[in-house]
């Protein structure tokens, strides 16, 4: 009897498990959507710039001797001032880093080319500057602008001798020497148009040789008029034989 009994409860709580995981089983499953993790990012660190090197007034260039000395006297050229050649030669010189001329531009002429062909010649020979620098410190081209003034050096005649003029075999033979002041005539086109003698060396000789020499001079520079068109130009000067 008894076993029957516990036979029949047993059965009972075998089915009861078994309805109870019956309705587990059927019940709904709750779907939880799952978030998706985002990569990791990593970010990278601040690239450290240099400072920038800090920036050099640039300087212009500097001679490094007296310009006044770079074109003298002792450069004028004979037979410029045998014509009376003078005036002001501009120039614009541009400095290499080395600190030599490389050129020379005539800005403003002395109205004689010889004298501003001159002037450059002597420029770029002589000329030396601490190069110009530019915003970071270092060497670098520049320029230098002034000007070359031509002024006749004293009021003493020039001597025959050194323009290369001899005296005729017969005024050696007479002994003959002095000074022969004279006024002389260029026209426009360059050309000696006239000589004359305003006062003899008391040797007619030396004064018909002295406008003779000056006479083959040719292509001199003419005048200038207020236009600057070429002009007739006269002057005086003197020449000791």
């Amino acid at each position: 009897m008894f076993s029957l009994f516990f036979s029949s409860l047993a059965a009972l709580a075998f089915a009861q498990e078994t309805d109870v995981q019956q309705q587990v089983d059927d019940a709904p499953v709750e779907q939880r959507r799952v978030q998706p993790v985002p990569p990791s990012q990593v970010i990278p660190a601040p690239v450290k710039r240099p400072s920038p090197a800090p920036r050099s007034r640039p300087t212009p260039a500097v001679p490094l001797s007296n310009p006044g000395q770079w074109v003298t006297s002792n450069d004028y050229p004979l037979i410029s001032m045998l014509m009376m050649e003078e005036g002001s030669t501009g120039f614009l010189l541009v400095v290499g880093a080395n600190g030599r001329v490389d050129s020379c531009v005539v800005v403003s002429s002395s109205g004689f080319p010889r004298l501003d062909r001159l002037a450059c010649r002597q420029l770029e020979r002589r000329a030396r500057f601490r190069p110009a620098t530019d915003g970071k410190g270092e060497a670098t081209t520049g320029t230098y602008r002034s000007a070359v003034r031509w002024v006749q050096p004293g009021n003493n005649p020039i001597p025959a001798a050194s323009l290369g003029w001899k005296r005729p075999k017969e005024a050696r033979e007479q002994k003959a020497r002095g000074v022969v002041r004279f006024s002389v005539t260029v026209d426009r086109d360059g050309k000696i148009a006239d000589c004359r003698v305003l006062k003899s060396s008391q040797f007619p000789l030396l004064d018909r040789e002295t406008c003779m020499n000056i006479r083959r001079l040719q292509s001199q520079s003419p005048g200038r008029d207020k236009e600057g068109a070429p002009a007739p130009r006269r002057f005086t000067n003197s020449v000791r034989w």
